[in-house]
């Protein structure tokens, strides 16, 4: 009699399972999709379904899970995130290519097969531009002798990559005629080379795309939620210290300082800084002037 009578209970919710499931592969051909600049992980959202297939409101709905991974075609990771439309992952890796799958739940725990499957791709975003401060546009360079001192405001960079910085200092607007670089600069005219220092440690991601293509899960019997993906940044950047050949290099809040030798007097003189993140991606200052003592 027990047995009878759990098999009859057991067939009343797998019935009142395949109802409330049939229905949600309908929205599929409809994929919505946003994204935005906003943490160093990836927000997905997904539309909560109202309806089953034959019409009748879903009533039995718990929750979801999402499912994730760097292979689109085996998820490593899942997080059961409840009955919630909207959920960011966070400490993802650069560089890497990301999968995201959506299931739901329902009360009994029976499961839907995978929604549509989302990707997008971390690329390398350049530092921003280095912000001349000191000598000024037009202005006096400041120092004893033959040695000048320069400032600048530090860069970001929007995945967390070192920056390295490159001095150009000229005698003409080009940068190309007795100049007093920094390191990496194979044209180099002068002996008198300083290197200006590191600053900016942390790691993010830039959103660069996302492609939806079916995948469904082979042994589950339910059909998946609809997926609106919006893939997310967090441009994470933190400040750090210069260091270089120079008897007189130090950072402040927001610049670095670097002095240089080597220069004529009562002369013109032109300068830039480069910003380099080490893995390709460069910005540059504006040019300015100076005038040395």
């Amino acid at each position: 009699m027990i047995k009878s009578t759990f098999t009859f209970i057991r067939r009343i919710l797998m019935s009142s399972r395949d109802k409330i499931f049939l229905g949600l592969m309908t929205g599929l051909v409809c994929i919505l999709f946003s994204s935005s600049l906003f943490a160093s992980s990836a927000t997905l959202s997904w539309l909560e379904p109202s309806t089953n297939e034959d019409g009748t409101a879903i009533s039995d709905l718990a929750g979801y899970k999402i499912y994730y991974g760097t292979d689109s075609t085996s998820f490593t990771k899942s997080i059961d995130v409840k009955n919630v439309t909207t959920y960011q992952i966070t400490n993802l890796i650069s560089d890497l290519t990301y999968y995201f799958a959506i299931t739901a739940y329902d009360f009994y725990g029976n499961e839907s097969g995978y929604s549509n499957t989302v990707s997008f791709v971390a690329l390398n975003v350049p530092p921003s531009d280095p912000v001349l401060l000191n000598p000024e546009k037009n202005g006096k360079g400041k120092g004893n002798g033959k040695k000048v001192g320069f400032t600048w405001q530090e860069s970001t960079d929007p995945d967390g990559d070192t920056v390295i910085y490159q001095l150009t200092v000229c005698e003409d607007p080009d940068l190309t005629t007795g100049c007093i670089t920094g390191e990496n600069v194979a044209s180099a005219a002068s002996q008198d080379i300083y290197h200006a220092g590191m600053v900016s440690t942390g790691i993010g991601f830039l959103f660069s795309g996302m492609v939806f293509m079916p995948f469904i899960k082979s042994l589950r019997r339910r059909t998946p939620p609809l997926v609106v993906a919006a893939i997310m940044l967090f441009l994470i950047s933190c400040g750090g210290g210069g260091s270089g050949a120079s008897s007189n290099n130090s950072d402040s809040i927001n610049g670095v300082s670097q002095t240089l030798s080597g220069f004529k007097s009562n002369t013109t003189y032109f300068w830039q800084v480069t910003a380099k993140d080490g893995s390709g991606g460069r910005s540059s200052s504006e040019i300015w002037n100076f005038q040395t003592p």
